[in-house]
């Protein structure tokens, strides 16, 4: 009997070690949306070194998340907010849709939609704007916000307590 409940025993702690070492393969797996996200940053920002924060969002109803990125440091920012990129999947990465000007967080996605596209919604002094889709992009400039006089429904992509991503100066 003590033979049997060694090898109980032998057994359990090998299910352990699998399972322990499968969660930790699991938590230092890079995910490949990610890492697709930080690829296209890199190549938009062409190397300079800057801090982000990601948020996904099915902008366009067609089944794939487009990445809204908020650039939290360095040239991106400015005292108006920082600069936001849209990007669009493209099969195993994203490619740049459209950049937004002087966003401050949080971004939420509404449910209204303009030219097929959710609007995107930020806050700005004295409450919040919609950015809508013009049918090619997004307008990066302010002038092209506007000015919500209520609360309209949409979902919080983006906030203060997002953690953010840093992406390294690269050598060239």
């Amino acid at each position: 009997m003590a033979g049997g409940m060694g090898a109980r025993s032998l057994m359990a702690a090998l299910a352990a070690c699998v399972w322990i070492g499968a969660a930790d393969a699991q938590t230092r797996a890079p995910d490949a949306r990610m890492q697709a996200v930080a690829d296209a940053v890199k190549d938009y920002v062409k190397g300079a070194p800057t801090t982000y924060a990601v948020g996904f969002a099915d902008l366009n109803d067609d089944g794939k998340d487009e990445a809204i990125v908020h650039f939290t440091s360095g040239l991106w920012c400015i005292t108006g907010g920082c600069s936001t990129l849209v990007l669009e999947p493209d099969g195993a990465k994203y490619r740049f849709q459209s950049l937004l000007l002087a966003l401050y967080l949080p971004i939420r996605v509404l449910d209204t939609k303009v030219n097929g596209w959710r609007e995107i919604a930020n806050r700005i002094p004295g409450g919040e704007s919609a950015i809508a889709f013009n049918g090619v992009r997004y307008p990066g400039g302010w002038y092209a916000h506007r000015k919500l006089s209520r609360y309209e429904p949409g979902k919080v992509i983006l906030d203060p307590k997002t953690p953010i991503q840093t992406l390294e100066a690269s050598g060239g």
